[in-house]
């Protein structure tokens, strides 16, 4: 199943939890999927959204990834 939602209403929900001062709470009953650098779980309340979690800080891999990513502005 495909959920399209549009940019606008990711940015409003950001926005909105950014303003609550309030830490997002993700327990492992939201975790849907993890991978090589990334746990994946459900966003509380709004089950067609998600949030991504880098698994270790340190991460080299990822942080040479994101260094990649700002040379092609992606």
């Amino acid at each position: 199943m495909t959920i399209n939602i549009g940019m606008g209403q990711v940015k409003r929900l950001f926005k909105e939890h950014h303003k609550s001062n309030n830490p997002l709470q993700l327990s492992e009953s939201y975790l849907i999927g993890r991978g090589g650098h990334k746990k994946v779980y459900l966003y509380p309340g709004q089950p067609s959204l998600c949030v991504k979690i880098l698994r270790a800080a340190n991460d080299f891999d990822w942080q040479r990834e994101v260094r990649y990513r700002r040379i092609l502005n992606c």
